[in-house]
């Protein structure tokens, strides 16, 4: 089961004149590796910005890209590598490709979308599920793995062997307003809004991740996904999903949206994770850091709760090949279940459980939220920066 997917890239057009504004090249897609984008845009008349565009501290030459890419106008510096590219075409139009990722091929575009502002990333999509009922959203909710109708599904939900080539959907509506997670066990796992959502004649259809899926429920935990057949005249089953895992009382997260937005790693929005405060940058960007440990806070679910405490991907690389690293003592990588959170007063209260030990004893641990948005873990003895993944 997928618990996390963070997004792996953004693009947006930014326009000081939008009756002139370029169209999007139509070879900047989804999934395209940026470095082979970077040829095409130039031919195409688009110019990167140049290095000197760049704020103070926003891209350290600690970060690799920030050294590769001159238009890199900032990179967060985390395991997932987000970077802000800036190009500018002769009407003046601005691209801005918010890129991530260490995959074969170098950092990818996961989607994109137009946006008019200046000097401003565009607003990530909404979810609109309106269009299917309360029922129908209750009836999503959860994990579903599915296969091609061709396949056996007798061990779709199994954790031990489940069938190759199965895709993992997760759907969550309570809190989010509309969220698909999707891992298909390639560089395409990806979490999207639902951006459009609808039901007639007994299929649900919803839009996510730039894709229209459209779903045949055939009973309480199974259903297909159908396409349209024009040779037939009528809608076809070509893979059969079966719900692995349900909601989960999401009552237990008993957080305003207020306190979601600013915690939650798996909502839609800033994203927010946290680093120790001991491996910040002591100035400008402080999360512009590679070697880092950080929390993440999965607050929405659907189907469970899990605070997560990591190394980046760039310390982790160099612990595993023994390379010398000058930092603070590290605190020892880990994962708890969160079985509940709540308010209390202006701190907030945490019931976490070791992830992998359902008989652990329980911790409890207090977070207070500083006038800097930093917090503060007093069972811990740490305090923590707050980052955006978007940024």
């Amino acid at each position: 089961m997928m618990r996390y997917v963070a997004p792996l890239a953004l693009l947006g057009i930014l326009s000081a004149e939008p009756a002139r504004a370029a169209e999007i090249p139509t070879f900047v897609k989804e999934h395209a590796a940026y470095p082979e984008l970077r040829p095409q845009l130039e031919k195409a008349g688009w110019v990167p910005a140049d290095i000197s565009a760049r704020e103070d501290g926003a891209c350290p030459d600690a970060i690799a890209h920030c050294v590769t890419y001159p238009e890199a106008r900032g990179c967060s510096g985390t395991g997932l590598g987000f970077c802000s590219m800036e190009w500018t075409h002769p009407d003046g139009t601005k691209l801005v490709i918010t890129t991530a990722g260490e995959a074969e091929g170098g950092p990818h575009v996961f989607r994109f979308e137009t946006a008019l502002g200046q000097d401003a990333m565009p607003a990530p999509p909404e979810a609109h599920t309106e269009g299917i009922s309360q029922q129908r959203r209750t009836y999503l909710e959860g994990v579903w793995s599915g296969v091609p109708t061709d396949v056996s599904a007798d061990k779709l939900c199994s954790t031990v062997a489940p069938p190759e080539n199965t895709i993992t959907l997760e759907f969550e509506f309570l809190r989010s307003g509309g969220i698909a997670f999707f891992d298909d066990g390639t560089e395409s796992a990806a979490r999207s809004p639902i951006t459009a959502a609808s039901e007639a004649n007994g299929v649900i259809s919803l839009t996510f991740n730039n894709e229209v899926w459209r779903f045949r429920p055939d009973g309480k935990d199974v259903m297909y996904r159908v396409r349209s057949s024009a040779s037939l005249g009528v809608d076809v089953d070509e893979m059969v999903f079966k719900r692995c895992k349900g909601a989960a009382d999401r009552s237990a997260i008993a957080l305003d949206d207020k306190a979601l937005k600013f915690f939650a790693a798996d909502l839609p929005g800033d994203e927010a994770f946290f680093i120790d405060e001991r491996f910040a940058a002591k100035t400008g960007n402080r999360c512009a850091v590679e070697d880092k440990q950080q929390l993440f806070f999965m607050l929405i679910g659907p189907a469970e709760f899990v605070l997560d405490r990591w190394n980046s991907f760039a310390l982790t690389e160099k612990l595993m090949d023994k390379k010398p690293v000058k930092l603070p003592p590290l605190d020892p990588t880990a994962s708890w279940r969160i079985e509940n959170a709540r308010a209390d007063g202006k701190k907030f209260v945490f019931r976490i459980r070791d992830y992998e030990n359902a008989k652990a004893v329980p911790e409890t641990i207090h977070v207070e939220v500083k006038s800097d948005n930093s917090i503060l873990i007093p069972e811990w003895r740490r305090t923590f920066i707050r980052c955006k993944a978007t940024e």
